[in-house]
């Protein structure tokens, strides 16, 4: 049955009560079966049966959610990061610096330019933007959906001081870098610039996940400096300030993501994946690994409503976890920044009146993908134009940076 599809003839109310009802639901973690012969670096779903997994120099595709795997696709070089930018289309960066793209979802390639960069580390694209992270503090750039990436040298930013392990991008224009030795890093003009983040804590040290799921709140994860202790650290205001959002989490962190701005997940060293779904304020073991007792969780990846989750010890462990229907009624919290949408459903054009400003307001379509984006809004009335988009189901998220509320908006 296609859910979008009758999801656009019901009425707003029904859908509401349709997506509560399947978020009451049990949402379980399933482990999969597949046993790689090499250690899994990437993971990277289009949807939710559709992704691509990188095990050093070769890559399998699933086209049903993992429970079966392709043939090995070889590569010349290790694959260190891949990113699905829509269609067909993938990125891929290697450990010797060079980028590659495919138009049919990753049976073959063709390399963009040259050395780009070193030892890329990871990759990040939001519209025709994109950026990618090397181990020598360099980060190149595109701005015309891959097509050709300009390099910023390492002397610009903490030249060689550091490797940036990670980077995010909520935005088309903001994006947040990172590595060791405490370095982050952050752009405004789609990665074309960058200014370094100096309120982290001194103690702060190796950065192991980075997830920001608006331009404004972020999610980081490290350790403390000479400890093997770790550290989740929180911002709401674009990195200006960080908050400790470590307590309950007694084992080091591999990795976070935050499905939206208090829904996160984090994957600990000793073989579990905790969730808060308050911002960090309180943490619960939401699996466990049943055999592996040191497996940490290299990724997290979410294709469509389903999250994945790569876990991975070296050794014969090497296994993928997903999580069905992860989004599903995540969307519908309380209001804690209440708002009034008129008309809904529309022709595109919405009137929207908040309680009080500024707020952060982001709109997604049903899979998850961040279409619109707009910080700092100061007025308590906007007009929202979404005319441009197709009929249907969106998302409509509002952050004033102590809490998130949202609306379904139909476009008809």
């Amino acid at each position: 049955m296609n859910t979008v599809s009758t999801l656009k003839n019901l009425p707003i109310a029904l859908v509401l009560g349709l997506a509560l009802l399947q978020s009451a639901s049990a949402q379980t973690w399933t482990l999969m079966d597949e046993t790689f012969t090499q250690s899994m670096k990437e993971i990277e779903f289009f949807d939710e049966n559709t992704g691509i997994v990188s095990r050093g120099y070769a890559m399998n595709t699933t086209s049903d959610g993992g429970t079966s795997w392709g043939s090995d696709i070889d590569f010349t070089w290790t694959v260190n990061a891949l990113k699905y930018t829509g269609g067909s289309t993938l990125f891929l960066g290697t450990g010797n610096g060079t980028i590659f793209k495919s138009v049919d979802g990753g049976a073959n390639w063709s390399q963009i330019g040259g050395y780009i960069v070193s030892d890329i580390r990871s990759m990040a694209f939001n519209g025709s933007n994109g950026i990618v992270v090397d181990n020598n503090c360099k980060i190149a750039w595109t701005s015309n959906g891959g097509d050709s990436w300009t390099a910023i040298p390492s002397d610009d930013l903490c030249g060689n001081l550091s490797r940036l392990d990670h980077v995010d991008m909520p935005s088309s224009t903001v994006a947040y870098a990172g590595g060791n030795n405490g370095y982050m890093f952050k752009s405004t003009d789609g990665g074309q610039t960058w200014t370094a983040i100096t309120s982290l804590p001194a103690e702060f040290d190796d950065m192991s996940g980075m997830s920001f799921p608006t331009t404004e709140v972020g999610y980081i994860t490290g350790s403390v400096m000479n400890e093997n202790t770790a550290l989740v650290l929180k911002t709401t205001d674009g990195g200006a300030n960080w908050t400790d959002i470590s307590a309950g989490l007694t084992q080091s962190i591999s990795d976070i993501f935050a499905v939206n701005a208090t829904t996160v997940y984090v994957g600990a060293g000793g073989n579990k994946i905790y969730k808060s779904t308050d911002g960090g304020d309180n943490w619960a073991v939401d699996y466990t690994h049943p055999v592996c007792t040191q497996c940490a969780i290299k990724e997290f990846d979410l294709g469509g409503t389903t999250l994945y989750a790569l876990f991975d010890n070296g050794g014969e462990h090497k296994k993928i976890v997903k999580l069905a229907n992860a989004t599903v009624g995540i969307n519908d919290t309380p209001d804690q920044n209440t708002f009034s949408v008129r008309p809904n459903p529309s022709n595109g054009i919405f009137s929207i009146t908040f309680q009080k400003a500024p707020v952060q307001l982001d709109v997604y379509d049903v899979l998850g993908n961040l279409l619109f984006s707009k910080g700092n809004l100061s007025l308590t009335n906007v007009q929202l134009d979404l005319s441009h988009l197709s009929k249907g189901i969106y998302v409509m998220k509002a952050f004033d940076g102590t809490g998130a509320s949202t609306q379904r908006l139909v476009i008809d």
